[in-house]
This record gives structure tokens, sequence and C-alpha cells, in this order.
């Protein structure tokens, strides 16, 4: 895992997100299209949010990249 804040070179060392239902079932459904896929966008992120409070970007990482 690794967390950043505004930028790439911001690293946080503890974050919490508190989701409502919706934006889970949301993110679910992003995560199941995602691992639907044979071979899955590298790039691939989802944004979590409603666009008029805070944002969650879901990206999946390999430090072997």
């Amino acid at each position: 895992m690794r967390l950043t804040g505004g930028s790439d070179d911001e690293p946080l060392t503890e974050a919490w997100a508190y989701l409502t239902a919706a934006e889970v079932i949301d993110l679910f459904h992003a995560l199941s299209y995602y691992f639907e896929d044979a071979q899955p966008d590298p790039g691939w992120h989802h944004h979590v949010g409603d666009g008029d409070g805070p944002e969650l970007t879901i990206a999946i990482y390999n430090p072997h990249h």
C-alpha cells in the first residue's frame, strides 16, 4: 500500500475514509469490473465521491512495475 496526499511525493502514514453505503456499492462495482478483465488495465483508478465534497481516488498499486 502507498498513501499519498495532494501529490505523489507527499507521503501519508495513515488515513481514514468514511464512505456512505452508496459510495461503497459504487466502489464494489468498480472493483468487480476491474477484476472481471483477463488483463486488467495497469492505469486503472476510480474516484469515490459525488463532486460536491472530498474525493478519494483508488488505484491498484503494483510495486514490481
